[in-house]
């Protein structure tokens, strides 16, 4: 166990570990003193809970919840459940799942839930309903690689409703494909103060993407957008450059590998320039982007003066691309990264020559 008594912090650390009851009975017994610390942030990551193992850590959580709201303490705040069933039986995991949640469902003053890593699928997430409903302050929610499917997706709208305060939403590596973006949508229109959202390598589609570009024109917080590893295609991209018009916050932009072509990526960045935020890292990777895309590119970073990384790897704009786009110089870019059988480059923009062995023009 590794606790921050200062910051009312409860971990338990040690590396990853397959627990028992005997175990988390030991490890869980500051949560149960009647006068021990009032932890209000609960981490439990990467400690894989069998059935007995579960049934105590809901146990030591009931006595915590319990000891908070007769002190009148504010309630916990922060769950990190991530990777907690990791290796266990899909119904052992489902046991452990509905049992912590159970625990926490009168806990509405928690703001960030991490359920990252336990493969939960449609089942799973529904086992965590108790935790996942009825939390009004709710502001950050992590699902990465959770197995989400459609149905999964169409649960959360259904938890989610009204206007929501969602500042962060992660489900990197999930199966939502088009149907489940679309699903998800409704959340994101409702979440009018998101400033973060990851939906990497979730297998969506065109549909899905307009869904997704239609749906954050709602919000006008963004500061950092990964939709990487995604079929989004030309029309996917013309629809999400609409909503980052008005993205003036905006410092991140991931758009690696989401087939976005010559014609979506003018959108993007002709949308980028537009909206005059201050970018930092804007990813265009594998693209199929090719020569016809590069001044646009570079007119955008030529006047996104605090770029420090453009990545351009694994397109085909060749040396004429490349040559276009340096007439504008890639002002303000403190890192190029191009790399693609006929040129290949990683440079500081800001000085030196630039030219390093590989390039051919």
């Amino acid at each position: 166990m590794a606790s921050d008594f200062g910051s009312r912090r409860f971990v338990l650390g040690g590396g990853r570990e397959m627990m028992d009851s005997m175990k988390t009975v030991e490890a869980l017994a500051p949560l149960r003193k009647d006068n021990g610390p009032l932890f209000t942030k609960i981490s439990f990551s990467g400690k894989s809970f069998n059935a007995d193992a579960g049934r105590a850590a809901e146990t030591a959580l009931n006595s915590l919840v319990m000891r908070l709201e007769s002190r009148g303490s504010a309630g916990i705040t922060e769950v990190d459940l991530a990777a907690i069933t990791d290796g266990q039986r899909d119904d052992v995991a489902l046991d452990v799942l509905m049992a912590l949640s159970k625990a926490l469902a009168s806990s509405r003053s928690i703001v960030h839930i991490d359920l990252g890593n336990n493969s939960l699928g449609e089942n799973g997430l529904m086992a965590c309903g108790k935790l996942l409903s009825d939390k009004p302050n709710l502001r950050r929610l992590y699902l990465n690689n959770n197995g989400l499917n459609e149905d999964a997706a169409r649960f959360l709208k259904q938890t989610y409703r009204g206007t929501l305060k969602f500042e962060i939403l992660h489900f990197q590596n999930n199966l939502l494909e088009s149907a489940g973006a679309v699903q998800l949508s409704h959340i994101l229109n409702a979440s009018t103060a998101l400033e973060e959202l990851v939906v990497s390598s979730c297998r969506i589609g065109r549909v899905g993407a307009m869904a997704l570009g239609q749906a954050l024109r709602s919000t006008k917080k963004l500061v950092y957008l990964d939709v990487s590893d995604n079929t989004f295609g030309e029309e996917g991209g013309e629809t999400l450059a609409v909503a980052l018009r008005d993205q003036t916050k905006l410092r991140v932009v991931n758009l690696r590998e989401t087939s976005l072509r010559d014609r979506g990526i003018s959108a993007v960045v002709d949308a980028l320039e537009a909206s005059s935020a201050v970018l930092e890292v804007l990813d265009l990777s594998a693209n199929e982007a090719t020569s016809k895309s590069c001044s646009a590119i570079a007119e955008c970073v030529r006047k996104s003066k605090k770029l420090r990384s453009l990545l351009l790897d694994e397109n085909a704009i060749g040396s004429r691309g490349m040559l276009g786009g340096y007439r504008y110089r890639f002002n303000g870019a403190k890192r190029l990264s191009y790399r693609e059988p006929e040129c290949t480059m990683l440079r500081s923009v800001s000085g030196g020559s630039g030219v390093v062995p590989g390039y051919s023009p």
